[in-house]
């Protein structure tokens, strides 16, 4: 398995275990940022006039939000950052990942979540900071 493989792995794990340990389904709470019946890497890419911003908090009816409230405790970032990244339109799993790169290429998240916002895969964005496959 390539480190990029991992790195998607990890993610969706933690996002599948923190979904399935609270019973909650992004269906029935309607979160904005996901789409039925494609995986976020595969969603088309829609690239708005400006990248997300970390202003609107009120874009889910879960307070603690379970799965934002994991990634901020698992990779130390206040839960705040997290929910504004994924309510200004990020997904979790590319939050995630992000997260997961800064970790290893040193590399400034908000550069990332914006490289990813204006329609460049994981890969392409991997490859520019280092991360290939052995």
């Amino acid at each position: 398995m390539t480190l990029a493989q991992s790195l998607r792995c990890g993610a969706g794990l933690l996002v599948a275990i923190t979904i399935a340990n609270c019973s909650v389904s992004t269906v029935e709470y309607g979160i904005p940022g996901d789409q039925p019946n494609t995986s976020p890497l595969e969603q088309s890419t829609h690239i708005p006039e400006e990248s997300p911003s970390l202003v609107d908090q009120s874009c889910t009816d879960l307070d603690p939000h379970p799965i934002g409230a994991e990634i901020a405790g698992t990779y130390d970032v206040a839960y705040e950052d997290v929910m504004g990244w994924f309510c200004g339109g990020h997904t979790f799993e590319d939050i995630l990942l992000a997260l997961q790169t800064q970790t290893l290429a040193d590399v400034e998240l908000e550069r990332l979540l914006d490289e990813r916002w204006q329609g460049k895969s994981w890969d392409q964005i991997w490859d520019e900071v280092g991360i290939t496959a052995p």
